[in-house]
């Protein structure tokens, strides 16, 4: 872009301010280009560089007049005179109007950007080859690529400074906009005056391909110039807007007011490793769960030994035994590298005992790069809701070998009622807690049917959980209701990945009693008030 002014406008929540050095719109390498930032101060900055000298010379910077806070609309206008930083914003615990105006700059936003709490500020490592660039960033895109959604992952550029927060409708022009051009520019481009369209380089709408789902990775831009772009490493979308009025909490009943993309610094959905090899299941292995054995220089240790499990499965519609187990990945990875035995102030009384700390407990808890669990909060205090298996999973350790054909939870999600109705009994694993609407559909018809069903597990079927419609390997967990966890926002209970209800089951009437014919009393309170610390008083509650 060659001007001699120009704009970059959006709606930002950043859930971070005091992080540092953040960048939020950038087009930005080697002190070289343009941005929007969070200054090291927490304060909106602007930068423009040529990378010819110093930073501290070629910057061209204007800081805002006072720190961010979590409930501001800033936009940014700048010529080759000198730059300015203008805002309004608003405080959480005002009244929203009935019906808010979009980006008027007065403050009447909706109260989709005042939800969020703060998190801690954290050091974090980058995972080598892996971590994604986080906020927008303008940069060449292949489309072939970026069209591929879900599917193929696009290569990582070099990144640094990642955002945490919301990012809404941003916008780019090739002209210093006065106030009335970017406020018709927030409401979209289509609405514009045709003076003002011809100088938009770029007006990203995060709610333009908004449908019964939002799972799309594709991001669109709705100026002739179709900029389109791609969300890199799965920020969570189906957020709340600047402009959200609480009359609808499902995103594609008002796609307008979900205009937002949750950004986090340890986004994660595929490390994007190269393989260092491959295994072809010989012909007649019989079904049952394998493992890699991997070793550093042979040394056999902790330390320096690991297993990469795998499930080999009998060839498609020929059973080999009677009796299926059916394994429940999608709980694996749902506790996929959590931190529990080391953060949870109940892990002792969890397990009855105080936490046996395996190498891979104290490996994962100095390096979260490789990813969260479902329970464990972002670094800006929001919850994970996405886990991949396209990352090192540390924490999956099956103990044994299974003497019948065993399946997964994504191959009955795949095949339904079909794969079960080939065997006289089907054995559950011992912990299925999460399923997505296939599985349940299979195991209540399979049930109907006549078919054995064996229950072996605990705390099952409790969460709705669902796969990416283009990417098996990533699921989705949207917690709510109740629980000593973590909580979706206000709004945001909708998975992206079909446009249903997350949360629990029993939530969208599919009691799991009615499935596996017990339940469990979840009132533990009084349990509770002999925790202090994460410990009990006694190694034993006297009451249990």
């Amino acid at each position: 872009m060659s001007v001699s002014s120009f704009t970059i406008q959006a709606f930002i929540f950043p859930t971070t301010p005091t992080k540092g050095r953040q960048g939020i719109l950038t087009k930005w390498v080697n002190d070289t280009g343009y941005g929007l930032f969070v200054d090291d101060d927490g304060s909106l900055a602007f930068c423009i560089g040529d990378g010819t000298t110093r930073p501290q010379d070629l910057q061209r910077q204007a800081a805002a007049a006072q720190s961010l806070v979590s409930r501001r609309r800033l936009l940014r206008r700048g010529d080759r005179r000198g730059a300015a930083l203008s805002g309004a914003g608003r405080d959480v615990g005002q009244r929203r109007p009935r019906h808010g105006a979009a980006a008027s700059g007065r403050g009447d936003h909706g109260r989709g950007f005042g939800q969020l709490r703060r998190g801690a500020r954290r050091q974090r490592r980058a995972l080598p080859h892996g971590r994604g660039d986080q906020g927008l960033r303008f940069r060449p895109l292949d489309l072939r690529c970026a069209l591929q959604g879900g599917v193929s992952p696009v290569a990582l550029p070099e990144q640094c400074d990642t955002y945490n927060g919301k990012i809404d409708r941003p916008r780019l022009s090739a002209a210093a906009l006065d106030k009335h051009s970017i406020d018709a520019l927030a409401r979209g481009f289509k609405g514009c005056p045709a003076d003002l369209r011809r100088i938009v380089v770029g007006a990203w709408d995060f709610q333009a391909n908004i449908t019964k789902n939002i799972a799309s990775t594709y991001i669109i831009d709705t100026s002739p110039n179709v900029l389109n772009g791609h969300a890199i490493n799965l920020p969570a979308r189906g957020m709340t807007g600047y402009n959200w009025t609480a009359d609808e909490i499902v995103y594609h009943h008002a796609p307008e007011e979900y205009g937002a993309i949750h950004f986090h610094d340890d986004d994660i959905d595929d490390a994007r490793w190269d393989a260092d090899f491959s295994f072809t299941a010989p012909e007649g292995l019989k079904s049952g769960f394998y493992a890699a054995r991997l070793r550093i220089g042979g040394e056999e240790s902790a330390a320096t030994e690991d297993y990469i499990p795998f499930v080999v499965r009998p060839p498609k519609d020929q059973p080999s035994a009677r009796v299926a187990v059916i394994i429940p990945t999608n709980s694996y990875l749902a506790y996929s590298n959590d931190n529990l035995a080391t953060n949870s102030v109940v892990a002792q009384l969890l397990a009855g005992k105080v936490p046996l700390m395996q190498a891979s407990d104290l490996y994962l808890n100095e390096h979260r790069e490789y990813g969260l669990s479902t329970y464990s909060l972002h670094s800006d205090g929001s919850g994970v809701c996405y886990s991949s298996r396209l990352r090192p999973i540390l924490n999956m350790r099956p103990k044994r070998g299974l003497d019948y054909d065993v399946h997964t939870d994504e191959d009955l999600d795949r095949e339904g009622v079909a794969l079960l109705n080939q065997y006289r009994v089907v054995l559950t694993g011992s912990h299925p807690e999460y399923s997505s609407e296939a599985m349940i559909d299979a195991y209540e018809a399979y049930q109907q049917q006549g078919g054995r069903w064996l229950y072996l597990g605990a705390d099952g079927f409790y969460w709705c959980s669902q796969y990416h419609p283009d990417n098996g390997n990533i699921i989705e967990v949207r917690k709510g209701e109740a629980g000593p966890r973590w909580t979706r926002q206000s709004g945001e209970y909708n998975n992206a990945f079909d446009g249903k209800f997350g949360g629990m089951w029993r939530a969208r009437g599919r009691i799991r009693a009615s499935l596996s014919h017990n339940d469990y009393d979840n009132n533990v309170s009084k349990i509770m008030e002999n925790v202090i610390n994460g410990f009990l008083k006694d190694g034993r509650c006297p009451d249990v």
